[in-house]
């Protein structure tokens, strides 16, 4: 799998904020290396559909259930997903929306970045952080202080990026590389019980144990949780993905007008 799903998610909220607010100060195009391997444990994880040589006949193989799990995916209206990396920078990402990420939420929760949240409703966005997360991507005190607590509306020219929060762009890129038959044959399925609901547990694609993959057992055989540990440049990140309301996520809506205010420099 890609390693894009972290990278994507901070990096359109930041430098949405960077590109409205006109601060200058600080730049950023890239997101915390933490956030970055935790967005790789995710993709090694997910490549981590594999089957057992040995599964019994009421057990599916992985070689049968991956493609029937992206199937599954593809025709998906909407969905919500969450990834937290558990063992770097403990930020979490949340999107919540449709296919097209025509209508969608981003919210990111960084104990360093702060909380930040975008909504998507058709060709409009807006915008709402808190006093850290202004302070994070270099707002002056005095425009950071008009913005708290208030939704920016995202200027026209900042749009065309936000459409990568899409269910199906993220869906694509979290089972982008497809384990190959080899891979598959490596790794275990057996029955679980995640969070009270029937799934199969998809183990170590690799040979290992660090690496798993939950598909519902029950219904369509959506991805339920993606879950592994990477070394990294001498660290080691561990990411925990979970997709859930597949199908039946809420649409977001606009914010009251009374809480929407101009980006800097467009009102």
């Amino acid at each position: 799998m890609n390693r894009k799903f972290s990278i994507t998610v901070t990096g359109l909220a930041l430098a949405a904020a960077l590109g409205l607010a006109g601060c200058g100060g600080q730049s950023s195009t890239s997101t915390s290396s933490a956030a970055a391997s935790g967005g790789a444990s995710s993709a090694q994880a997910a490549n981590a559909t594999s089957a057992s040589a040995s599964a019994t006949p009421e057990t599916p193989t992985a070689a049968a259930l991956y493609p029937k799990m992206k199937a599954a995916v593809k025709s998906a209206t909407s969905a919500h997903v969450t990834a937290t990396d558990t063992g770097g920078s403990k930020e979490t990402y949340e999107v919540t929306g449709n296919q097209a990420g025509t209508n969608a939420t981003l919210a990111i929760t960084s104990p360093t970045k702060g909380k930040a949240q975008v909504r998507i409703i058709g060709a409009k966005g807006y915008l709402k952080g808190d006093a850290t997360y202004w302070k994070a991507v270099g707002a002056p005190t005095a425009t950071a202080s008009k913005l708290v607590g208030k939704w920016v509306a995202l200027p026209a020219s900042r749009m065309s990026s936000l459409g990568e929060v899409g269910i199906k762009n993220i869906a694509d890129d979290t089972f982008k590389n497809d384990p190959t038959s080899a891979q598959l044959a490596k790794g275990t399925v057996a029955a679980a019980d995640l969070d009270g609901t029937k799934a199969w547990k998809i183990t170590g694609f690799d040979g290992t144990s660090s690496s798993s993959l939950w598909v519902a057992a029950e219904g369509e055989p959506y991805p339920l949780r993606v879950a592994g540990t990477k070394a990294s440049t001498g660290t080691r990140s561990t990411e925990d993905v979970r997709f859930d309301q597949w199908n039946s996520a809420p649409k977001a809506v606009a914010p009251a007008a009374s809480e929407i205010v101009a980006a800097p420099g467009q009102g």
